[in-house]
């Protein structure tokens, strides 16, 4: 059958394309290794290559996963539960990522969170029964990485919100 051509990479070639792929937006050393290995580099190439580019500042998983947790949490309406979890899928050692979920300001988490309760309680209008709504909601909520005492507060606050108008 079909067999897709494979160019080899010398040392150098694999260098100079791992440090334009960690140059172009912030990458973990495992996003990095991963995509070395896809070039078909040798182990020994991955170490070496891996360790240049850390010492050069190219790879630094601490700025890596405070960008990935705002990125997240901005674009994506990820929790830090949710952000937790795919940072541990990068291998990212636990400090750094307690270091990056705390790093993330309090009142846009909230207000991110009210925003996305509120879009989703509104998709929910149809849904006449209170208690099967309120499921729905938090179950959302809980999908999308976000606290279970958060998520509690958030549906209060939505029905204070509701009362009131």
């Amino acid at each position: 059958m079909y067999q897709k051509y494979q160019r080899e990479y010398s040392y150098k070639e694999l260098l100079h394309k791992a440090a334009s792929y960690s140059a172009y937006q912030d990458r973990s050393v495992f996003d990095v290794e991963q995509k070395l290995k896809t070039w078909n580099a040798s182990e020994d190439d991955i170490n070496k290559i891996l360790d240049k580019l850390i010492s050069e500042k190219y790879l630094d998983e601490e700025r890596f996963a405070l960008s990935f947790a705002r990125g997240k949490l901005k674009g994506n309406k990820w929790g830090k539960r949710k952000i937790s979890i795919a940072l541990q899928q990068k291998k990212i050692g636990k400090t750094i990522i307690q270091k990056a979920l705390s790093s993330l300001d309090a009142e846009l988490y909230w207000d991110i969170l009210i925003k996305v309760s509120e879009q989703k309680w509104n998709s929910l209008a149809k849904e006449k029964d209170e208690r099967v709504k309120k499921y729905k909601l938090l179950q959302f909520l809980l999908g999308r990485g976000f606290e279970s005492d958060l998520n509690q507060e958030a549906y209060l606050h939505l029905l204070n919100t509701n009362n009131d108008e």
